[in-house]
């Protein structure tokens, strides 16, 4: 295992490290990728013949060695092969044939270790440049601690039942009214007019794709604003004609003036940002749907003193278009839409449209566990379904109205367009779909400095504190839901605005790409968490952080054992020397390596390195040393530290789940293997230094 500053990598563990391959998050350029390819058939050839120049040599243990060869050309990244080297370089050495004066060598061996120092101090910790990248640590302004408990809003809601419409019969449903209800009164002394021909012919409802769902929504938009953002107190009614088709009227209790039920474009809400409509569209695109797709013969919409009648006329040009008349009626207070139709689903989707809408018992909004007067968030069982709102009215998430999963969200007021640059919300008429894009963009425009008091961004990213945990797969956490597309936006805005300054519980950490998974994953077994990498500059601890602190391991004084097996690995990395300079792969100095004890198991160790046996020094890509484990070095064989000593010394290529740690590990024990069978002096070198190892107590 290896350490880079405030950039570690992942390094080995002999015995327990398993790391499946993964596309490293270093990257892999094209060259290397191309190189790789290109030197891989070659050396199945250099294989061969290797085998074939050699098969006398070493007779019983080479087959084993070629075939550790092939099987290094071939595999992808296998940084748990760690133990089969171990077990590769045993062999070869219980292979070597010993000299007659084998065991004099080493017992001089063992005489020379004795009286050899160390040419640098062993308890003098190698401390890396902390690499900070200009982080500015802000004394926290805010403190995260608990659980965030749901709001007691709107407690006493009930969630309504409604009646299920059967075919044939009639159906009526009022919504309970509530102190909510915001009626608005607009009376104007009217002109009547007769039947009038407008230029909409009946083919203009082609022109928009809308389902039954949609002009439900649009029908019941009407009556929500004209409640004041709310269903509450609306009627719907259904009486079945002799005709066979059924009656539908739908009541408010708001009144308003001609104009907003004929002219295009003209709308009381345009300049409202908490009603659902915009544009005056909607209405008359609904007559206009009603007319052409639904069986109606006529659309009536009635308020306080008038009445407008909506149908089909000849237009003159074998065209049929919408014409309208207006009469004067006597008073009515409020105000309603009648029209017939035969499309049964049609008025079951008005129905299922009701929760669609803000109402006071709407279970979407009752006891959330965020809102203020701009945003508010339910979080609720996983695996229920959840809606996003949007000025009371339910949004489409990729053609969904139920996109979310264990969630609602709401945003009290229509948004921008866009915000910092980036595209957020039609407010036009085709009510498009929103995307995960759509969504993240929405949660950084809630979180913005305009929308957001400092104080109850805290409370909002307390809210949604489940949803930090990242978790260390690195698959980009704006894509996991379209609801945590939402909260990636809100941390994100959190980030942008550059004024929150918060003290987060214990455990969490933010991420960061420059730590690899493996090492990632080693702190989550440990119980902590790893969260959006924006959280760092809010005030989270990273990931880089809690590694540069916990990585200052203890130097410890080596006793006379532990000295002299360092000197062991030490000449036998020199003894490899040769082959690990070809190529520039390492330099001398690396290959003079420092070598630190300490107890993973000690008082001083943080518990993420609790079964952590070896780890690499690394600095600006380059080795520095590698410490290895006092039980490890205790009780492990010559073989397996020569090993991780060389998987530590490689680490400065990258982590264990990069790609181009796995080639160059992979070339850096095809060297050795290959040096040991075709250097018969080599091998049996270092068979004396195992020997002399065995020989420590």
């Amino acid at each position: 295992m290896d350490v880079k500053g405030i950039s570690p990598i992942i390094g080995s563990n002999c015995a327990t490290q398993k790391t499946n391959f993964k596309k490293s998050w270093y990257g892999v350029s094209d060259t290397f990728d191309k190189k790789r390819t290109e030197e891989k058939k070659p050396f199945k050839t250099k294989v061969k013949e290797f085998f074939q120049k050699t098969k006398n040599y070493f007779a019983i243990g080479l087959a084993s060695i070629v075939s550790a060869l092939a099987v290094f050309t071939t595999m992808k990244i296998k940084n748990n092969k760690l133990k089969e080297e171990c077990e590769k370089i045993q062999q070869q050495l219980e292979n070597v044939v010993l000299p007659e004066k084998f065991k004099d060598n080493v017992k001089e061996k063992i005489e020379i270790l004795n009286r050899t120092e160390l040419s640098y101090s062993p308890t003098t910790r190698i401390d890396i440049e902390d690499h900070t990248w200009g982080k500015v640590k802000q004394k926290p302004e805010f403190v995260i601690s608990g659980k965030n408990e749901k709001t007691t809003i709107r407690n006493d809601a009930q969630q309504l039942k409604y009646p299920n419409f059967e075919t044939g019969e009639a159906y009526s449903f009022e919504f309970p009214i509530s102190s909510e209800i915001k009626v608005s009164h607009d009376h104007r002394e009217i002109t009547p007019q007769e039947r009038t021909i407008t230029t909409v012919s009946e083919s203009y409802a082609d022109s928009l794709v809308w389902n039954n769902d949609k002009i439900a929504r649009d029908l019941m938009q009407n009556f929500y604003d004209g409640h004041g953002q709310t269903l509450d107190g609306v009627k719907f009614d259904v009486e079945p004609t002799p005709d066979g088709k059924y009656r539908v009227k739908i009541q408010g209790k708001s009144t308003y003036s001609p104009d907003k039920a004929i002219l295009l474009g003209e709308s009381s809400k345009k300049n409202d940002d908490k009603a659902a409509g915009n544009y005056g569209e909607g209405l008359k695109m609904v007559v206009l749907k009603l007319l052409r797709e639904k069986g109606a013969d006529e659309v009536n919409i009635a308020s306080d003193n008038w009445n407008v009648n909506w149908k089909f006329e000849d237009s003159g040009f074998d065209k049929k278009v919408l014409s309208y008349q207006l009469d004067e009626i006597p008073q009515i207070n409020g105000n309603y839409i009648e029209f017939n139709t035969d499309n049964v689903d049609f008025i079951k989707s008005i129905i299922n449209s009701f929760d669609k809408f803000y109402h006071y018992n709407n279970p979407s909004f009752k006891c959330p566990d965020f809102e203020n007067n701009i945003v508010g968030i339910n979080l609720k069982d996983e695996k229920e379904k959840g809606k996003f709102y949007i000025a009371g009215q339910a949004f489409e998430l990729d053609g969904d109205y139920d996109g979310l999963n264990g969630m609602d969200i709401y945003i009290k007021k229509k948004p921008p367009i866009s915000h910092d640059g980036n595209f957020i919300f039609d407010p036009s008429r085709d009510r498009t779909s929103l995307t995960r894009d759509n969504l993240e963009a929405l949660g950084a425009w809630v979180m913005s400095k305009d929308n957001m008091p400092k104080e109850e961004a805290v409370k909002l990213l307390h809210a949604v504190e489940e949803y930090w945990d990242v978790g260390t797969t690195r698959a980009m956490f704006k894509h996991k839901t379209k609801g945590t597309s939402f909260i990636y936006g809100l941390i994100k805005g959190a980030y942008n605005r550059g004024d929150l300054h918060i003290q987060f519980p214990e455990k969490y950490v933010a991420d960061s790409y420059r730590v690899s998974v493996s090492l990632a994953n080693m702190y989550v077994n440990a119980g902590y968490k790893i969260c959006s990498s924006y959280f760092d500059l809010i005030g989270m601890e990273s990931i880089d952080e809690l590694v540069t602190e916990t990585r200052k391991h203890k130097p410890l004084e080596p006793t006379q054992a532990e000295k002299n097996k360092i000197l062991i690995l030490k000449e036998a990395i020199q003894l490899l020397a040769p082959v690990l300079r070809e190529n520039n792969m390492f330099e001398e100095d690396e290959l003079n390596t420092k070598i630190f004890i300490y107890d993973r198991k000690g008082s001083n160790e943080d518990e993420a390195y609790d079964d952590v046996s070896g780890e690499a020094i690394i600095d600006k890509k380059k080795s520095l040393g590698f410490w290895l484990d006092r039980e490890t070095m205790k009780e492990g064989s010559f073989s397996s530290l020569l090993s991780t000593s060389l998987h530590e010394l490689t680490h400065k290529f990258g982590g264990d789940s990069s790609e181009i740690f796995s080639y160059k590990l992979t070339d850096v024990m095809e060297k050795v293997f290959e040096a040991i069978n075709n250097n018969p002096n080599l091998a049996i070198q270092l068979k004396v230094l195992e020997q002399a190892w065995d020989a420590q107590k």
